[in-house]
């Protein structure tokens, strides 16, 4: 009638703290933190890039493509999108 199990109910916006996991999103779980990032359209060439990203590059690197200014809030570099 006893079970060896325990049920551990983190707090909210708590996460688990595993020493192999690295995330600048919040989230420890491999499919919040790889995911595919991609740039498609006229004058985008193809290319490839396994080096991770950060989230904050991707709208000053969407204003770059448009010929645009970056948004004024945005914090990130754009990325070497050709």
């Amino acid at each position: 009638r006893r079970s060896g199990d325990i049920i551990i109910n983190l707090m909210p916006e708590w996460i688990e703290m595993q020493d192999d996991v690295v995330s600048m999103s919040g989230s420890m779980y491999g499919y919040d933190t790889h995911v595919p990032l991609i740039f498609w359209g006229a004058g985008i060439t193809s290319q490839r890039s396994d080096n991770p990203v950060c989230m904050t590059a991707v709208a000053p690197t969407i204003a770059r493509l448009m010929g645009i200014a970056a948004p004024a809030a945005s914090e990130g570099s754009a990325l070497n999108v050709k």
